[in-house]
């Protein structure tokens, strides 16, 4: 089963079975040093759980994509806020730039080309903006939820430190978290390049 037809199977329940806790979307988001009127993107926004996170910090514009438009009509749904805006999708096909923040949140894993991934960050980030790569969970509790699960036992969150090796290759690296959160953040500096 792919990706995109598993969190279909799962969007119904989502919201029920994997509930991050409020106090680690608020540090992620407060980590995250957004500015009042970012422009956003929310890869793998599933039902938008960190939007209301993302929101409490007057963004101008918030645009979640996930590839699962089951998830994405869950999204929909929740949230009524002409800045808010949702996409069935893949980021890596959008022709979208000049984002303040790219911001993904318990999706990393499931993406296989993460070199790809920060190559085309630094594409459609502003000078400036940031790059994270977040989950309200220890790697450890990841790996075992995935591990036990057909569909993401290959879908593994590396330490957090190779996510900085990776993303080091385009990107400024800030911060790095690999505790109770995943938290890496990367900036576009004009002197490396993408």
């Amino acid at each position: 089963m792919d990706n995109r037809r598993y969190f279909n199977k799962l969007a119904c329940s989502w919201d029920e079975t994997s509930k991050p806790k409020a106090e680690k979307l608020k540090r992620i988001v407060e980590l995250t040093d957004l500015d009042v009127s970012s422009k956003i993107l929310d890869v793998g926004t599933g039902t938008g759980v960190i939007i209301p996170y993302l929101m409490e910090k007057e963004p101008s514009k918030i645009i979640g994509v996930d590839m699962s438009d089951g998830m994405i009509s869950i999204a929909r749904n929740k949230f009524d806020d002409e800045r808010i805006e949702f996409l069935v999708g893949d980021m890596m096909t959008l022709e979208i730039d000049g984002f303040d923040c790219i911001m993904l949140h318990n999706v990393y894993p499931h993406i296989n080309d993460k070199e790809k991934l920060f190559q085309k960050a630094y594409a459609i980030l502003k000078e400036g903006g940031t790059m994270i790569v977040a989950h309200s969970s220890s790697r450890d509790k990841i790996n075992g939820v995935h591990s036990v699960n057909v569909e993401t036992k290959d879908d593994r969150l590396p330490t957090a430190r190779v996510t900085a090796s990776i993303m080091s290759n385009f990107l400024e690296v800030k911060e790095v978290i690999d505790e109770d959160i995943y938290f890496v953040k990367g900036v576009k500096n004009k002197f490396l390049s993408g």
